[in-house]
């Protein structure tokens, strides 16, 4: 048996639709008995997003992940697959693949990887760990914030929002984490990508699909940045934080060819048009009236 933490988040939907007719799966949310959750099932899938830019950090082990990893080794768990980061690695000026060095230097970049070391130097079950590149879903952290303004008329993108990066819609990042389970071997990371654009590309691609105007606004990534270090100072304020603002900002190519070969998963949306699709029901949601949707149009402009 299975078992998904976080089974109504984005990865926890995609990963039961995935695993569905496969093997026998099993639901639960972080603030159930988890240790009762967990008896019979022989991997874990911890897809709660522990850690997010948007958060100042700190520097110890996530208190949902300690929960969990103890109660899997009590019960006996086999496998845990562990949902992380790409960011894990740092900033890099290349293309960055299974064999990239560690090197955080942001403060999230930090804590994902403490957690990830942590985790790791328990022992006390396989852990497989999953590294995806940008994740476009609704409720991923950067995500929704800029579904938000978008919906509102207030997009400020940091840093202009051209510089390439990987992006992977929270379908195939189930997929993955599906395989992940299923075929992964003890101890591995695995990268996952999807798709090279920029976030200007997708967030154009998100408002025609919406059928949106165009009204979009792109921030210095250096008035950004003094931005995000004053409006800290102001609690209940929606802002960027530093580390939200650079990981926007900064280029990011995942190279994750040896990953997709191992697992026996390919992403199937390989565009900004195919994920402004996805993402569409999402922006609809956060529109008080929803406006009239072009997405028929552009399905049949791909067919």
């Amino acid at each position: 048996m299975h078992l998904v933490i976080g089974a109504g988040s984005y990865a926890g939907q995609a990963v039961t639709a995935a695993l569905a007719g496969r093997v026998r799966v099993a639901r639960a949310e972080p603030d159930e008995d988890l240790e009762t959750a967990m008896a019979g099932a022989e991997v874990v899938h911890l897809l709660v997003p522990l850690r997010s830019p948007l958060e100042e950090p700190v520097l110890e082990p996530h208190p949902l992940l300690a929960e969990v990893v103890r109660a899997a080794a009590r019960v006996g768990v086999r496998r845990l697959v562990y949902l992380s980061s790409i960011h894990v690695l740092g900033g890099h000026d290349r293309r960055i693949t299974e064999r990239t060095p560690p090197q955080p230097r942001l403060a999230y970049e930090r804590a994902v990887a403490a957690d990830e070391t942590w985790v790791r130097q328990q022992g006390w079950v396989d852990v497989v760990t999953v590294r995806p590149a940008q994740v476009l879903a609704g409720d991923e952290p950067v995500t929704a914030r800029l579904l938000h303004q978008l919906a509102t008329g207030r997009l400020l993108i940091p840093g202009g929002g051209r510089t390439p990066r990987t992006f992977v819609v929270g379908s195939d990042l189930g997929a993955a984490l599906a395989a992940a389970g299923l075929r992964g071997a003890p101890g591995a990371s695995y990268l996952v990508g999807g798709f090279v654009a920029s976030w200007r590309e997708v967030v154009e691609a998100l408002a025609a699909a919406a059928g949106l105007p165009s009204r979009l606004a792109w921030l210095p990534q250096e008035v950004a940045q003094l931005a995000a270090s004053a409006r800290r100072l102001m609690p209940g304020q929606e802002h960027w934080t530093r580390s939200a603002v650079e990981l926007i900002s900064r280029p990011c190519i995942v190279a994750d060819g040896w990953s997709r070969r191992e697992l026996g998963w390919w992403p199937t949306v390989g565009d900004v048009r195919g994920a402004a699709l996805e993402l569409v029901p999402a922006l609809r949601r956060q529109l008080a009236v929803p406006p009239p949707i072009a997405a028929e149009r552009l399905a049949r402009d791909d067919a």
